[in-house]
């Protein structure tokens, strides 16, 4: 996806320098423009290839891209060798087109740089969250009720349930006994955030669908807001599959618990 939005922005660029070429000619001495008139057909030929190449890209792989890459460049090359081969003495006009021509070029090759780097931060991050989607789900199950799969890195109560919102998840919700002792089954002794919290009000634990808590396992003695300040819940899954949720600050770092 990365690879197709590069292209379809790069094709852009290439139709901004198009119409302002376009725009020049209009003005340009009619019978002294030739090598100009070749540069706009170029444009036209490139853009051709371009929009097919575009049409035409495969999703998975960046062939296309790279070629449409290289059609851009031979461009570059093409328009530098028909500026240099311009008869000097032509008119004012064409002249001042050629002036325009040269400073759009820079501009041009400026937007392609930044294109260039563009694509690769998305590659970059496209990277991340590949490796980071593989590695939770390698850890993930399936239950009656649905598919759980658990974050690689520890992260904040926040944090955690916007890493389960950005894979169409949520924190988890549990809410019947076979649940729980099937999760604490499932989580291989980890600690790991569960939705629930009273961060909105004190003392009313909510779960992240808006429904209120009716059934708990807790550790003993909690949940016991220590120092006013533990609002949500992580399970251990360490201890006794029953009693092993604990009220922590929703700051501290757990792994996220999703439900899909």
């Amino acid at each position: 996806m990365a690879m197709a939005m590069c292209l379809a922005l790069l094709i852009c660029v290439i139709l901004l320098v198009f119409v302002i070429l376009q725009h020049i000619s209009i003005t340009a001495d009619k019978g002294q423009s030739k090598n100009y008139k070749d540069t706009i057909q170029v444009f036209n030929e490139t853009i051709n290839r371009l929009q097919e190449a575009y049409q035409n890209a495969d999703k998975g792989q960046s062939k296309n891209y790279k070629e449409a890459v290289h059609v851009f460049n031979e461009t570059i090359n093409r328009l530098q060798e028909a500026y240099q081969n311009a008869d000097k003495g032509q008119s004012k006009n064409y002249k001042e087109a050629v002036q325009v021509f040269n400073e759009t070029m820079d501009r041009l090759q400026d937007s392609y740089s930044n294109l260039m780097t563009k694509k690769d931060q998305l590659q970059d991050k496209f990277n991340v969250v590949s490796d980071e989607l593989k590695k939770a789900y390698q850890k993930a199950f399936q239950l009656s009720s649905g598919w759980f799969f658990m974050s690689s890195v520890s992260k904040s109560w926040s944090e955690s349930r916007q890493y389960c919102k950005d894979q169409g998840a949520d924190l988890v919700t549990i809410k019947t006994e076979v649940k729980q002792v099937n999760i604490f089954l499932n989580a291989n002794g980890e600690r790991v955030w569960i939705g629930l919290t009273d961060i909105n009000q004190e003392g009313t634990m909510q779960w992240v669908d808006n429904s209120s808590l009716t059934q708990g396992f807790w550790r003993k003695d909690q949940p016991d807001d220590y120092k006013g300040n533990e609002d949500c819940v992580e399970l251990v899954s360490s201890v006794a599959a029953l009693i092993n949720w604990n009220d922590i600050p929703c700051s501290d770092t757990r792994k996220a618990l999703c439900e899909k």
